[in-house]
């Protein structure tokens, strides 16, 4: 009968071309995680702005829009998905429509979750008004609005 060596992971991992192989794995795999963060985010927000696209009619129809929405001269607008800054140009109960310096109105929905602050204060949706300034981040959700986490509603500023 042959004699037969037992050979041991850490013998094994001493070889230089098995350190090579388990590194170049890893470095894949490290590379493939980045990869599909990269394209759920990236899915993520095409969704959301596809969807303000082919709901636009139904969002804003019947509305007055005053050349908030596109604006001129914007053939393809970038949206932020995540959060809106601008001034609130109407309430519907727990909708807000925030009308933001791009020339874009976005639909932010308050939740009973919703951090809503003035300075140090918290208060509730129904201390926001037409005409005030907020703050608003969160994420979107399925039918084109942003889930606000929070709200901050900001001073107003003399003109």
């Amino acid at each position: 009968m042959k004699n037969i060596q037992h050979v041991s992971f850490a013998d094994i991992y001493k070889s230089h071309k098995v350190r090579l192989i388990l590194t170049a794995i890893f470095v894949v795999a490290a590379f493939v995680a980045v990869f599909d963060a990269g394209q759920s985010v990236g899915f993520r927000k095409a969704d959301f702005v596809c969807g303000v696209g082919g709901r636009y009619h139904d969002m804003f129809e019947g509305r007055e829009s005053k050349g908030r929405v596109w604006g001129t001269g914007m053939t393809s607008p970038t949206l932020d998905t995540h959060g809106a800054i601008g001034e609130i140009v109407k309430i519907e109960g727990t909708l807000l429509t925030v009308a933001t310096p791009d020339n874009f109105e976005k639909v932010v929905r308050v939740k009973d979750a919703t951090l809503i602050r003035r300075f140090r204060d918290s208060v509730t949706v129904k201390d926001i008004s037409v005409g005030d300034r907020v703050v608003v981040i969160g994420s979107p959700n399925d039918v084109s609005e942003i889930e606000a986490r929070l709200i901050r509603i900001l001073p107003q500023v003399s003109r």
